[in-house]
């Protein structure tokens, strides 16, 4: 089963979030902030298809984060199990590692 993603990282995004359900639209949506300013190159991703809190919100947030200038990433991801966050590795490497 695939998921499909609700991504939010513009402001009309917290009424209409952009769903991801393809290759294509995860391509675009990280190639996407690569042309934006500041406050818009960091995506918070939810999937659908997980449980949400009591509380209704998601019981898990995952975030894209991308600097233009030096077209690098990272990504974070959150859920009852803990924190994870990538992080670059003296070989050049990138792992994901647990906050």
């Amino acid at each position: 089963m695939g998921y499909h993603v609700e991504a939010q990282y513009r402001p009309e995004h917290g009424d209409a979030p952009q769903i991801l359900a393809s290759h294509e639209d995860v391509d675009a949506l990280v190639d996407h902030p690569l042309g934006e300013d500041f406050y818009h190159t960091v995506a918070a991703l939810y999937a659908v298809e997980r449980p949400h809190l009591p509380s209704g919100v998601p019981d898990h947030e995952m975030c894209l984060a991308v600097d233009p200038i030096l077209k690098v990433g990272a990504l974070t991801f959150m859920d009852e199990t803990g924190n994870w966050a990538s992080a670059d590795h003296p070989t050049g490497e990138s792992r994901l590692t647990m906050r």
